[in-house]
């Protein structure tokens, strides 16, 4: 099983999918197609994975806010650089496999997504937080595919997160 140490995802128009590139542990890439269909269901089993595994807090506080505020935090800490592309690797579109299944491990603390691509399984273990990053950054390339995702929680909309974190500064 290959691990992932990067991954990054864009948009391909003429084929209306999004391109998922891993960069692996030990050197090398794997590449691959998601579909429209995978990419709303990955976005709605993250954002609800999230909300059903936060871990309790000592003083009672709206779920929302708490994503809302955890969301917030995946941005504040910075990502680590995507490694640059091995050049002989460039797979040509039509050499990319597709996406056939995602398995979501959640847990309070780290998470393990497994992407079943070509037959192969690759492995994502990540930080809480970077899941929030990796949502935000599937949402967005699903926004600009014009794939419209409706955004499955309150505090993922912009502008109703930042209501909820002005009503937890002043309160």
């Amino acid at each position: 099983m290959s691990v992932i140490q990067s991954i990054t995802f864009g948009y391909s128009d003429s084929e209306d999918r999004l391109w998922v590139r891993c960069v692996l542990q030990g050197g090398g890439e794997s590449r691959f197609w998601l579909t429209r269909r995978l990419a709303l269901a990955l976005i709605k089993g993250v954002t609800d994975k999230l909300a059903d595994t936060l871990s309790p807090v000592p003083v009672p506080m709206d779920k929302a806010l708490r994503l809302a505020l955890e969301h917030q935090a995946g941005f504040e800490k910075p990502s680590d650089p995507a490694p640059p592309a091995p050049r002989s690797s460039s797979k040509a579109a039509s050499e990319m496999s597709l996406c056939t299944r995602i398995d979501l491990t959640p847990g309070n603390k780290s998470w393990r997504i497994v992407w079943i691509a070509g037959g192969q399984p690759l492995t994502l273990n990540m930080a809480r937080e970077a899941v929030h990053r990796m949502l935000a950054g599937l949402i967005s390339r699903a926004q600009q595919a014009g794939w419209a995702p409706e955004l499955p929680a309150s505090w993922l909309k912009s502008e109703e997160r930042e209501r909820l974190l002005q009503s937890n500064s002043s309160s």
